[in-house]
């Protein structure tokens, strides 16, 4: 067969500007301000917990997972993240996590089979409450003590599909409807124990800058309510690697280019305790040391931020190598944080 030429050409040119971005020298971003959010105790401490890597879906891999944890970091994470589609049953790894006497928190996405991609619409309009009163039923029978439910994260963002964010959309409005659906539904259906966890990204990938309410993919507009929230919360990654820019944490969940998101999260939900619910960062190249500088900074900046209830680490090896142990000091400036601030 010919090849196609313009084809050949264009695969020549992406692999080119791959190399040419990956060769770009990575930018060291400074800090701008400290974090101070309320007024912390002097020894203001939080749960910590993982998002364990994804392999384990059933109760045995979760059970290993679990131990190879406690082992690394010298305690049991208090929080154990997974992830489920609407039509994927609420049972084995999530039952370990309950026997294990940690607290499930489960990422529900907004898909099912066939992935439609109007689904929060017709989230909306009722076409998945058969899975969720199923889902609920499965949770009243594994989950005796509390639940996390964090309903369709990172909604703010561009990969948001199918959310599928784009400007004068009413992406918002039906995202607000589907979030008070889903929560009515479940509720009805008997889960009474299940706290709610609303998570967008920091800041504004259509801006990178402040922009605030000023613009339309600001955060809040996604806020359904403080009826069916009971955590706000954010995700936030530092990628040196694909970014080519090393961000401390506090400047990745409020500086400038974060949309100063996590202080605004607190003055607009005052009353709603803060969960992290997927934090971590890359290792920075040629600077072994660097990540686990960047752990201790994190964990000591989340202790003068009084609204944080919990925080959990993204423990994967997946776009980056995201884990707690991809290299020695990582792991040792995990284990000394989560030992000092964990509760």
């Amino acid at each position: 067969m010919v090849p196609n030429t313009e084809l050949v050409r264009q695969t020549v040119l992406l692999g080119l500007l791959s190399l040419i971005a990956a060769c770009r020298p990575i930018r060291i971003v400074a800090p701008s301000h400290d974090l101070v959010c309320g007024t912390p105790a002097a020894t203001h401490q939080y749960a910590v917990g993982a998002f364990l890597g994804g392999a384990e879906r059933d109760a045995s891999s979760m059970r290993r997972a679990f131990a190879s944890y406690q082992s690394a970091v010298g305690r049991a994470p208090a929080i154990v993240k997974v992830f489920r589609a609407l039509d994927e049953p609420f049972d084995g790894d999530i039952r370990a996590i309950v026997e294990s006497g940690a607290t499930p928190m489960i990422t529900v996405e907004p898909t099912w089979r066939g992935n439609p991609r109007d689904v929060i619409r017709r989230m909306a309009r009722g076409e998945a409450d058969s899975m969720l009163r199923a889902r609920a039923s499965e949770l009243r029978l594994i989950a005796r003590d509390s639940v996390i439910v964090e309903f369709a994260p990172e909604m703010n963002a561009r990969f948001g599909a199918p959310l599928e964010t784009a400007e004068d959309s009413n992406t918002a409005v039906e995202y607000r409807a589907a979030w008070q659906r889903t929560v009515r539904v479940m509720r009805d259906a008997g889960l009474t124990n299940a706290r709610w966890l609303w998570s967008p990204s920091a800041g504004n990938p259509y801006t990178n800058r402040a922009t605030g309410e000023t613009h339309w993919n600001w955060m809040d507009r996604y806020y359904p309510g403080d009826d069916v929230v009971d955590y706000v919360g954010l995700h936030a990654f530092n990628d040196a690697v694909s970014r080519r820019a090393w961000v401390p944490f506090v400047e990745l969940v409020d500086g400038e280019a974060a949309d100063r998101s996590l202080t605004t999260l607190h003055a607009m939900h005052p009353s709603k305790p803060i969960v992290l619910g997927e934090i971590a960062s890359s290792e920075l190249p040629g600077k072994p040391g660097a990540k686990g500088a960047w752990i201790t900074t994190a964990f000591d900046a989340l202790s003068r931020c009084a609204p944080i209830a919990a925080v959990i680490w993204f423990d994967s090896n997946k776009e980056q190598d995201w884990r707690i142990n991809s290299s020695a000091p990582s792991l040792a400036a995990f284990r000394a944080a989560v030992l000092r601030w964990a509760r």
